[in-house]
Order: C-alpha cells, then sequence, then structure tokens
C-alpha cells in the first residue's frame, strides 16, 4: 500500500495536478492486513471535507447519503446515476463554482 501511495503522488506530479496541500488514501486495495482500510465518507468526516469528487457511483452514494455533497463527472458508468446530494458535470471548469456552491452554507 506504502507503495501504491509513492506512485500515485508521482503521477499527481506528472500530471501536473499537484494543486493539493494534503492527500488522504483509504487503503482500498491493501491486502496486506498493515494498513487498515477506510470508506472515503470515514476520510470525508474524518478531515472536515465540505464536498467530494467522485466519479465511482457506489463511493459517491456512500457519501452522499453520510450528508456531504459529491460533485460527479460524467461518465458512461454513472450517466444514469441520480441522488439530491449529487451534482454531475461535463466541463472540468465548472468546479471551481461547483465547489463554491457546495460550501455555501444552505
Amino acid at each position: 500500500a506504502e507503495a501504491n501511495r509513492h506512485l500515485t503522488e508521482a503521477l499527481i506530479v506528472e500530471l501536473g495536478i499537484a494543486v493539493f496541500s494534503q492527500h488522504h488514501f483509504t487503503n482500498g486495495f491493501s491486502q496486506d492486513g498493515v494498513y487498515v482500510k477506510r470508506t472515503k465518507l470515514d476520510v470525508c468526516k474524518e478531515i472536515g471535507a465540505f464536498v467530494l469528487l467522485e466519479d465511482a457511483i457506489g463511493n459517491a452514494e456512500l457519501v452522499a447519503d453520510g450528508g456531504i455533497p459529491v460533485l460527479m463527472p460524467t461518465h458512461p458508468w454513472n450517466k444514469n446515476f441520480e441522488h439530491s446530494l449529487v451534482t454531475k458535470f461535463s466541463d472540468w471548469d465548472e468546479i471551481p463554482g461547483l465547489i463554491l456552491q457546495a460550501h455555501r452554507p444552505q
């Protein structure tokens, strides 16, 4: 799992998206028993997240059911998924405005 963490962080830098101050890992693919697997909802609650960017239906549904809004890029595998706390988008340029909208007190 630690090797996967380093590979992921290297890919973030390589893709030029190293704009985040922190990275949080769920250890979802950990098989050695050393790293505790956590759900994305657990991580969101732990760090006080007010929105999650997610394309996987299962993660999006879990987090939205937990009361945290989700921004979901539309892909073939999730195009029919709907949830009252999930906002779909098709253009990455929409993200800043959607984050500001999600962060506003209701």
